[in-house]
Order: C-alpha cells, then structure tokens, then sequence
C-alpha cells in the first residue's frame, strides 16, 4: 500500500476508535446537572441570582425553538417548490405522486381493516 493509503485508513481507525470510545462523557454531565440541582434546590436563597440566569436562558432558547418550528413550514415549502421547479415532466411526476399516495392508503386500509381487526 501507498503511504497515503496508510494514513488514511490510520486516521479513519483512529477516527472510529475515538467515536466508539464514548469520547463524550454524556453520563459525567448528567450527574453534574443533578448534583447542581439538589444543591441549588437545598439553597434557594444563595443560588437565586444563577436560577433566575438559568430560567432566562430557558426561556430564550424556548422562544429561539418556538421561532424555528414557526418559520420552518416556509423553508420546506421552498424546498419542495425547488424540486418541482427542477422536474422535466411534471405530468409523469404528478402519475408517480398518485400511485405513490394510493400505495400508502391501501396499505393504511389493510392494516385498519384486516391487521387490527384480527389482532382484537
């Protein structure tokens, strides 16, 4: 092998070994949050002030998401309307559309009709 193909690999093993090591260590942070809880709730007065810091920032990404799943319904729609601007024979398209939507529903009416009935 090529001395670049050996790097390669190397770094693509090192790479996985690391993924797969748990480089995070996600239960570390996890029992960090908790202890801090049970101490910031066992002193309400000391640890006020970083309480209402955290409750702020609670608050900020919950509107951050709010604006997101608000504003995302439009980027889809443009998505979508990307790839139908991009489609050469919108009939034949529309024809796979359908037959795609009739695949779903009768394997929707199979299963409401034939699958649950015979399981109750």
């Amino acid at each position: 092998k090529q001395w670049y193909q050996r790097r390669v690999r190397a770094t693509y093993m090192s790479r996985t070994l690391e993924f797969k090591s748990g480089s995070m260590n996600m239960i570390g942070i996890i029992v960090f949050a908790i202890v801090c809880g049970v101490i910031m709730s066992l002193y309400p007065q000391e640890t006020g002030p970083l309480m209402r810091v955290i409750e702020a920032i609670n608050e900020l990404t919950m509107k951050l998401v709010n604006l997101i799943l608000w504003f995302s319904p439009v980027g889809i729609f443009f998505l979508i309307a990307g790839q139908f601007a991009g489609v050469e024979n919108f009939g034949e398209m529309m024809a796979k559309l359908g037959m795609y939507m009739v695949t779903v529903l009768v394997g929707i009416a199979i299963h409401f009709f034939i699958t649950l009935p015979s399981l109750y």
